[in-house]
């Protein structure tokens, strides 16, 4: 993972080698989204677990399905009481969650859905974001034009002062090359992990003539099974 080379590249270059970095994650969709997004927030969160500090910072304690398959060594940040209301904690995960990164003592902030706070640079930790796709560009029908002026915005702003970019695909990469101008030194390709207890085991099939045409399968195909909507890019596949 790039997260972890990040980490390790910062350890060497601050001589700490000994030391247990703080890791700070968005985890807004690890706490409430149970799909696509959800999941990879979880495995990357999930996969760091022992081996760093991990903050949790999140406008919400999410849902209970979500937040059981989290790691337990994290700590969860949220905003103040005062601030847990409507638009006001949105302008918490926009702007005013970068008082409380530096508060924690984060050496490196990985957002992990297409944006970074505003500020995020004036914090003095290092940063990540994960690009996931741009199809508010491709298919903007989908998407309100509010919706896409946020999106827009977010995804230019978190491009554009983060120290890495991880895109999901080389499509995505090829997308920020050509729409966003990032350059390609920056982008890193982490294709999205799988759960490896779910392909670990044998599949049973009760039909005898399936077991026969996929020994006689001369190639390995991956079958990805995703939640279907209209701005899922299904027909570009």
């Amino acid at each position: 993972m790039v997260q972890k080379t990040m980490v390790q590249t910062y350890r060497q270059n601050k001589n700490l080698s000994s030391v247990i970095l703080h890791v700070g994650f968005d985890a807004k969709k690890a706490v409430s989204n149970l799909t696509g997004i959800g999941n990879y927030s979880r495995r990357c969160i999930n996969a760091l677990a022992g081996s760093v500090q991990m903050f949790l910072f999140t406008t919400s304690k999410g849902k209970e399905d979500a937040t059981a398959q989290l790691t337990e060594h994290a700590t969860f940040i949220y905003p103040p009481h005062i601030l847990r209301f409507g638009l006001l904690r949105e302008l918490w995960r926009d702007l005013l969650i970068c008082f409380s990164i530096k508060q924690s003592g984060i050496d490196v902030y990985h957002g992990l859905s297409n944006e970074l706070p505003f500020g995020i640079q004036y914090t003095g930790c290092k940063s990540i974001v994960t690009i996931h796709d741009l199809i508010f560009i491709h298919y903007p029908h989908t998407y309100s034009l509010l919706q896409r002026h946020v999106l827009l915005r977010k995804t230019r702003h978190a491009c554009k002062v983060a120290d890495r970019v991880i895109a999901i695909s080389q499509q995505t990469k090829h997308d920020l090359m050509k729409l966003y101008h990032v350059p390609e030194e920056k982008i890193s390709v982490v294709y999205q992990s799988v759960n490896i207890p779910l392909f670990s085991t044998r599949a049973r099939f009760a039909d005898s003539r399936n077991q026969r045409t996929i020994r006689s399968a001369t190639k390995i195909y991956p079958l990805c099974r995703h939640h279907r909507a209209k701005k899922k890019p299904t027909d570009r596949a």
